[in-house]
């Protein structure tokens, strides 16, 4: 455009049309910029599972050993493979659903052939999957290997919806107390489920002095959008909470007992196989918190019996048996405060605390179970 007049002598429009012709065009941002907040549109939560869980986030189910909390996120995974509505939880459609496991793969599909079961609907056509073995999260060597597996179900799919990890501790390559080695796993977890706009739940023991509190690092419930605390009563009833909710309302609470389901199968010596699958139940009121039972000695022997969990359950994971079965009972718990010089006037002085304060219960056999 050629200027024949001075520029106080354009019309508007010629004039806004010289400055359009002649300005630069503006640079797109590039790395990191700012937006105004008015430009971004305002739009309600995508669900995934509502109300639990959100399109591309991060949530956690925190328990103790033998709370039940595998077979509520199989429950989950399973009714969300298919498409269907439980426990009110109602899915955006049939999800794709990987499950990274760091222990029981044998007996996974157990529990999954109970849920077949109870409910007459098979998973052959599901987006249900399984790994092989647990997870390295946190070794940069692990990232390409579970990037391809994950891209790979993908392009099979259609998509990946939901990656769950069972449980946290197993599937790190580092040390769960670690603030670097957790902040390295969270990192690596969102590089592989952020490329598919995929949700994650990860699958967390609690510690051992706080039944709401998960262990370890705080690293992974501070990157969470979502926190949810499963707790296992006297009789065998397991409360999920939620704990934590980022961005709504917390979920109610909702309660669950677990059904033992037989799978028409016999042992090698001809007893009949079962595995049980989780059946919703009334919800109860909250108890109050108590300080008690959270003493030097009442903490040490608590610690003491999730080391005894741990090995038993690793015992029966090299046994090919599944390790959610694994009970520790009073004599070995005793002998192992012991080894850890601990006296016998201690132990149970620690001991007839904790069973006050209502934070283990021991059965008949003489096992411990911890609430």
């Amino acid at each position: 455009m050629i200027l024949e007049r001075p520029l106080a002598e354009l019309a508007a429009d010629e004039l806004a049309a010289y400055r359009q012709h002649h300005q630069d065009p503006p640079e797109k941002p590039r790395g990191f910029h700012f937006r105004k907040v008015s430009q971004i549109e305002v739009a309600p939560p995508e669900y995934l599972i509502k109300p639990v869980i959100e399109k591309d986030s991060t949530s956690i189910l925190v328990g103790s050993f033998g709370s039940g909390k595998s077979f509520i996120v199989q429950a989950m995974a399973y009714y969300a493979a298919l498409g269907l509505e439980a426990f009110n939880w109602k899915p955006s459609g049939k999800l794709t659903v990987l499950f990274i496991l760091g222990e029981g793969q044998g007996g996974i599909r157990r529990r999954f052939r109970a849920l077949e079961i109870v409910n007459g609907l098979s998973l052959e056509d599901a987006g249900l999957f399984v790994s092989s073995s647990a997870a390295r999260l946190g070794d940069p060597a692990f990232l390409p290997e579970a990037r391809e597996a994950v891209d790979s179900i993908a392009e099979e799919r259609g998509g990946v919806d939901l990656i769950i990890v069972d449980t946290w501790s197993r599937s790190l390559a580092g040390n769960e107390n670690s603030s670097e080695d957790s902040a390295a796993a969270v990192a690596q977890l969102d590089a592989i489920r952020r490329p598919h706009k995929a949700a994650a739940l990860v699958v967390h023991h609690t510690g051992w002095s706080d039944a709401q509190r998960s262990r370890g690092s705080t690293v992974l419930p501070a990157a969470a959008d979502n926190v949810f605390s499963l707790e296992k009563s006297g009789d065998n009833v397991l409360q999920l909470t939620q704990t934590k909710a980022k961005e709504s309302e917390p979920m109610k609470a909702k309660a669950f007992k677990l059904a033992t389901v037989e799978l028409g199968l016999q042992d090698e010596e001809g007893q009949e196989v079962t595995s049980a699958v989780a059946v919703e139940t009334e919800v109860r009121e909250p108890e109050k918190p108590s300080r008690r039972g959270t003493g030097k000695n009442q903490q040490a022997i608590l610690a003491t019996l999730a080391d005894c969990f741990s090995h038993n359950r690793e015992n029966l994971q090299k046994a090919g048996k599944d390790p959610e079965g694994a009970g520790v009972n009073l004599h070995q718990w005793r002998e192992a405060c012991g080894d850890a010089g601990m006296t016998r006037k201690q132990f149970y002085k620690a001991k007839a605390a904790l069973i006050k304060a209502e934070k283990i219960t021991i059965d008949e056999g003489g096992y411990v179970s911890v609430h």
